[in-house]
């Protein structure tokens, strides 16, 4: 188990890519979330502590998509 706080985008990134590159075939494995997200036009994303969210247009780069993170591990052919 890895527990991270407060971590700014680039270090989500570096996080989702280690776990995603540790998930064991056809294992289990449970990605949990407990900070702030957002959602726009039905898209759910994560957002860092350095994000500053002013305008939707800002959503896309300054946060981590959800489904593009599920679908990863989906990849991985992890359960």
């Amino acid at each position: 188990m890895t527990q991270l706080t407060d971590l700014d985008i680039d270090a989500m990134e570096i996080a989702i890519n280690r776990f995603v590159a540790q998930l064991p075939k056809g294992g289990v494995a449970v990605f949990y979330y407990a900070g702030h997200g957002v959602q726009v036009k039905g898209e759910n994303y994560l957002v860092p502590i350095d994000a500053e969210l002013k305008e939707e247009r800002q959503v896309k780069r300054q946060t981590i998509s959800l489904s593009e993170t599920i679908g990863r591990m989906e990849d991985s052919e992890s359960s």
